[in-house]
């Protein structure tokens, strides 16, 4: 293992206020399926999070280059009382792009993405490009200062460190997934990083803060690592050194690998052969105790379900004569993709080109009519789940990203 070698600062200027070029928000009720609709123009989202007292934020890009988190109501509307109307916009200069973030016990609002456009390298031998980048906001959309450095945490200029990241906040302490990753064709390798509520590197975690996991073949696509926690355990899922097949590990609080789950703390899942692109959605803890992993592959959207110790848990009839731990739902959704996300313990909604709902046992549920989505531009639909049971859907039509309420 090594340093995760991050430093605390940054060049960026103070937030921008929100411009005209954002152009102006409209919204809907009873439209397109949903309970509402908000139409955001010159905005692609990339994430969506739950928040407190019922709000979901909005993380993503707007304006082809300015970093985006909005905050909305429960009931659709954007919550004005957050940054400047709702939104909190970077400037242009340094191409920052969100894409996780979660919500702290005390309101403020931690983001992760990387900066320069993603850029990875600027030629075969230079380690040049993207960093990640950490932002702390407080409960009203303002830069949180006593976070890292003004605000920032982000990796060095000598460090591979970058997105796509995944971020969970559990047990008092920010857990970030990210990449060690320094030219385009050198291997990548999955590292979880923990902080303080403050910014400062967890030295009681790996190796002064990290965890180094495994690598990710150049195969396997670019989608955001996923971080859950159980009990004080952290679980972490991406694709895995093997193409074609996806990993997930537990981790004991202090980040070495909780040998009691899986062999060695870990389990893998093959889902087809070394050619097959594998992207992972979701993570949630199901009825029972169950951890599913959901995602999309050759063979279409899919669902794993692993019992608590890491074995794989048999829910559903698989190829003819065998059972499996993987559900795989080919164009059901309409499309060879779909995002998934749990509404309670007993049931799961899936979006692809369609909206539908699933009983938990993994099949559909046809007491439930299908709601036809807007044709997805974006590589999948984001969805979250406000805390008084609320689903946010959003999709990618043109310049516009349309987000529909859904009970």
């Amino acid at each position: 293992m090594k340093s995760m070698r991050l430093t605390l600062a940054i060049g960026v200027a103070a937030l921008s206020g929100v411009g005209a070029a954002f152009g102006a928000v409209s919204s809907s009720s009873a439209s397109d399926g949903g309970v509402s609709v908000l139409r955001l123009p010159a905005v692609q989202v990339t994430k969506l999070v739950s928040g407190r007292d019922r709000t979901v934020l909005a993380l993503g890009v707007a304006n082809g280059s300015q970093a985006l988190v909005l905050r909305m109501h429960s009931d659709g509307s954007v919550d004005t009382s957050f940054g400047s109307g709702g939104r909190v916009l970077l400037p242009r200069a340094k191409g920052i792009g969100w894409t996780d973030g979660a919500v702290l016990p005390d309101g403020r609002v931690l983001v992760a993405g990387t900066d320069h456009y993603g850029l990875i390298d600027a030629g075969p031998t230079t380690a040049t490009g993207s960093h990640l980048v950490l932002l702390m906001l407080d409960a009203k959309g303002h830069v949180s200062s006593a976070f890292g450095r003004n605000g920032y945490v982000i990796s060095g200029q000598t460090s591979c460190l970058r997105g796509p990241t995944g971020v969970l906040v559990s047990g008092g302490r920010i857990l970030v997934a990210a990449l060690d990753w320094c030219r385009y064709q050198d291997p990548r390798t999955l590292e979880v990083l923990a902080f303080t509520p403050e910014g400062a590197p967890l030295d009681s975690f790996g190796t002064h803060g990290a965890a180094r996991l495994w690598s990710i073949p150049l195969t396997a696509l670019d989608r955001t690592p996923l971080l859950s926690a159980e009990a004080g355990r952290i679980l972490v899922a991406s694709p895995a050194a093997t193409a074609g097949s996806f990993s997930l590990t537990r981790l004991r609080p202090d980040g070495t690998p909780d040998t009691a789950f899986g062999r060695g703390g870990t389990t893998t899942t093959v889902l087809g052969p070394s050619t097959t692109g594998i992207q992972l959605d979701g993570m949630f803890e199901t009825r029972g105790g169950q951890v599913s992993t959901t995602g999309c592959a050759q063979q279409g959207p899919f669902i794993a379900r692993f019992n608590r110790n890491g074995a794989p848990y048999t829910f559903l009839m698989g190829t003819p004569g065998g059972l499996t731990n993987v559900e795989s739902y080919g164009g059901a959704f309409g499309s060879y993709c779909a995002s998934f996300a749990q509404l309670t313990k007993s049931d799961v909604a899936a979006a692809g080109a369609v909206l539908a709902y699933l009983l938990p046992s993994g099949l559909l549920d046809s007491r439930r009519a299908f709601v036809r989505l807007p044709k997805m531009q974006a590589p999948s639909h984001a969805l979250a789940v406000s805390t008084d049971g609320v689903l946010f859907v959003s999709s990618k039509i043109g310049d516009w990203t349309i987000i529909g309420r859904y009970r």
